[in-house]
């Protein structure tokens, strides 16, 4: 009605995703056969020599959307049952280790509702219908630490106040673990966060982190927010260091002759320190070529 022309889904994931899986899905189709299941994995993540913390990922863009993305529902289809995931943090109870790339120690998670994408990619025979996340193993756990203690709350916390008194990250973690003070002994510390978390490679993983530290914490409001402005600093891809990016899809075809055949179509592209990230070329690339096709079709009518 306004003339307004708008491209979406046609970076990384969504975009390059959706055109190998229905390349397969056309191919398999022409041959007569028909998809009984598919499974598609994809993840931006650093490097292997760069993952060297305890969340084994960097940043490129704001942390927020990826630690929120952890509080989120899921839903898919698994053979022939809806399986749903509740939000608020069961999603990272929910991860998978997957070995399709066996140089590389990944785990996978649900990635919202993939239950759609039987209808969008006329799969409806499909039994098994999956999009999920990428990570490199310890992710999940880490999260679950730091969801555990609270701190990817997206509610206003009265100690991060903007206008209200200084507090060290110590004294943060103090407080969230519902003590009086920061007067504690540090391995004291330790031990009770341990207990909190139900796991002491939590804990360990919250130190590395340098979240038991007296440096000053930038407040803003939620516990959230000042985390993910903290990562946005701790976890940053440094001057010599590269991304990755990995997909995978997984498709099980049945054939006339009612055999049953496995296929996988898998994706890696590492960035390259003197120029483009993986991320931004897998997901520039597709939007400029879409953006160019436009452009051609509206000189043509022009």
């Amino acid at each position: 009605m306004a003339g307004v022309t708008i491209l979406n889904e046609v970076g990384l994931d969504p975009g390059i995703d959706h055109l190998l899986a229905l390349e397969l899905f056309d191919d398999v189709r022409q041959a007569g056969g028909r998809i009984e299941s598919f499974v598609s994995w994809c993840g931006g993540l650093p490097a292997p020599e760069c993952s060297c913390n305890p969340l084994r990922y960097k940043f490129s863009w704001s942390p927020r959307g990826v630690l929120l993305n952890t509080l989120s529902p899921a839903k898919y289809f698994h053979a022939g049952q809806v399986v749903e995931i509740s939000g608020g943090g069961d999603l990272m109870s929910s991860v998978q280790h997957l070995d399709f790339l066996p140089g590389f120690a990944l785990e996978g998670f649900p990635n919202r509702d993939s239950t759609m994408y039987k209808d969008l990619y006329g799969i409806q025979h499909a039994n098994t219908v999956l999009r999920g996340t990428l990570r490199f193993q310890g992710y999940s756990d880490t999260v679950q630490g730091l969801q555990l203690l609270g701190l990817i709350d997206p509610n206003p916390h009265p100690a991060l106040h903007p206008n209200g008194p200084d507090i060290t990250w110590r004294a943060m973690v103090c407080n969230l673990l519902g003590l009086a003070s920061d007067d504690i002994f540090y391995e004291n510390l330790k031990q009770k966060l341990a207990e909190r978390l139900n796991s002491e490679q939590r804990a360990m993983a919250i130190e590395e982190l340098g979240l038991l530290k007296e440096d000053l914490v930038m407040k803003l409001n939620t516990p959230l927010d000042t985390l993910s402005h903290f990562l946005s600093k701790k976890l940053v891809f440094g001057p010599n260091e590269r991304d990755l990016i990995i997909l995978r899809h997984e498709v099980s075809i049945r054939w006339p002759d009612n055999r049953i055949e496995e296929r996988a179509v898998n994706m890696v592209t590492y960035g390259d320190v003197k120029g483009h990230s993986a991320m931004a070329t897998t997901v520039g690339y597709p939007a400029a070529i879409a953006t160019k096709m436009i452009l051609d079709v509206l000189f043509r009518i022009a």
